[in-house]
């Protein structure tokens, strides 16, 4: 599979490459590298000429080791001749970048800053975090916005994955982990963005009181939740944006979410007599974006 950005690099540096892609990733940004994306059994020179063939944008991670690569060196140099975007990316501070190099639009990563990244960002093409602003301004992008989350799930959590028919929970977004010491869910629920979460008479909108009737049935005990040790439950559910809320809609939150658990508790009681821990809350999607951004700003993407 190919994508719009290339990224150029020295095999010795793996592993700040592989950091470089991760950031980029999270900000939803489309890309290829080797030693991530080559197909097994792939003719290696075929595979690179065709991903750069494919790619608008080539990024070059420049160091003392790249510098020197006479493959880095021709794969520039190709992207060059044929027109492409080429945005050298300095990993290493000692480097010293050929002329033909220097010359152009880059960034110097060495210190792995975050406005680095977001520098390098607006040279690339849009990526998948701009398009989340976007389609949060149009709720003709509703469908778009849901496929661009479950493209991006680590957006939503580290470990969680979007859920399929197959599956026997219906959140959107699911991840579950057992030991010795329990049980851990964890279910995301997308309502609708575009809607007010609550009415004024404290009413949850319809979208939020579907994703809370889907949870009820998700959160049912089920087999494992007879092992030993404590159950806990983790639900999140996406609504609205931060303007539609008020002061009193954020009252009758916190009323909602306390009467949900508490109700969702007794009934699990009724169902088994492991220990269970259950908490509700829901956020606005600017909360997510909050969430991404404080991730981009600290450097703790992965």
């Amino acid at each position: 599979m190919t994508s719009n950005v290339f990224v150029s690099h020295a095999n010795g540096d793996k592993d700040t490459v592989a950091r470089l892609c991760d950031e980029l990733k999270l900000m939803g940004t489309d890309l290829w590298v080797s030693f991530r994306d080559l197909s097994p059994g792939t003719e290696w020179d075929t595979a690179i000429q065709d991903a750069m063939e494919a790619a608008t944008h080539i990024i070059v991670a420049v160091s003392k080791a790249s510098i020197d690569s006479s493959y880095v060196r021709a794969e520039v140099e190709y992207a060059l001749n044929a027109g492409k975007a080429v945005i050298p990316v300095i990993i290493d501070a000692e480097a010293r970048m050929p002329l033909r190099w220097r010359i152009l639009q880059h960034v110097d990563w060495h210190d792995q800053s975050p406005a680095a990244l977001v520098e390098l960002a607006t040279y690339l093409p849009k990526n998948g975090l701009m398009h989340f602003k976007e389609y949060l301004n149009d709720p003709a992008c509703v469908d778009d916005l849901k496929m661009l989350l479950r493209n991006n799930p680590a957006w939503i959590h580290r470990e969680a994955r979007p859920t399929d028919r197959r599956s026997r929970v219906q959140s959107d977004f699911y991840y579950t982990t057992a030991d010795t010491g329990g049980v851990y869910r964890y279910f995301c629920y997308l309502a609708s963005p575009y809607e007010a979460p609550f009415a004024e008479n404290g009413d949850p909108s319809g979208s939020i009181k579907q994703a809370l009737k889907i949870a009820m049935q998700d959160t049912k005990p089920g087999a494992d939740t007879q092992l030993l040790g404590q159950n806990v439950m983790d639900v999140v559910v996406y609504a609205g944006q931060r303007g539609q809320y008020s002061n009193t809609m954020y009252q009758q939150r916190e009323k909602l979410q306390d009467r949900w658990i508490d109700h969702q508790i007794k009934r699990i009681k009724l169902m088994t007599a492991a220990r269970v821990r259950l908490d509700l809350q829901i956020a606005s999607y600017d909360r997510l974006l909050d969430k991404l951004q404080q991730r981009l700003e600290t450097g703790h993407g992965g």
